[in-house]
């Protein structure tokens, strides 16, 4: 059997949402689902196993919501998806500062979940790739500029190597016209 594709952290109290968004997530992504329903298990849990995406409720019964999905969003830079029954503008906006991907309220369609979480995922995929050429493009630079050095000092050498010779050769030439005159 092959790995998953996906692994996501799910924090949910309700059973029933837990088991829609389980099937739902499974079915559209082949994914392993963690899942959990107090939000202080879910920092000690992403901590020690970073997911590739966070479904987390605003309604946890151990940890304001708010708070979880800021350490959530700050600890792991995975996309965090945020559940809620109701929000304020103001929470929103906390929410969205804070880092979290998306904000979706309740009750919601699960077709809708599947499509935040694969667009999440597909940004997510983006960003390590980009993340991923900027570090090959960083050390092709860095190999470049050492190459440079390199070849520069090899110049260098064969310059003065080169001014060496003519000055040799220069003396060589006076000595002999010298020699030239005298015999002359």
């Amino acid at each position: 059997m092959h790995e998953p594709l996906h692994k996501i952290l799910l924090i949910e109290p309700e059973a029933r949402v837990v088991e829609m968004m389980i099937e739902a997530l499974t079915r559209e992504f082949a994914a392993q689902i963690t899942c959990l329903s107090h939000g202080a298990e879910a920092l000690d849990v992403e901590l020690l196993e970073p997911h590739d995406l966070v479904v987390a409720t605003m309604d946890p019964p151990d940890l304001e919501g708010a708070e979880l999905a800021e350490h959530l969003a700050s600890i792991s830079r995975r996309p965090v998806i945020v559940t809620a029954r109701d929000l304020n503008v103001e929470e929103t906006l906390r929410l969205l500062r804070a880092g979290v991907r998306e904000v979706l309220l309740k009750p919601f369609p699960i077709a809708g979940l599947v499509e935040t979480a694969r667009r999440a995922l597909e940004a997510h995929r983006l960003q390590r790739e980009h993340a991923r050429r900027h570090r090959q493009l960083r050390e092709l630079t860095r190999r470049f500029v050492r190459e440079r050095r390199q070849l520069n000092e090899k110049v260098e050498l064969v310059c003065r190597d080169l001014v060496g010779a003519h000055r040799r050769l220069v003396q060589r030439v006076l000595r002999l016209e010298d020699r030239a005159e005298t015999l002359a």
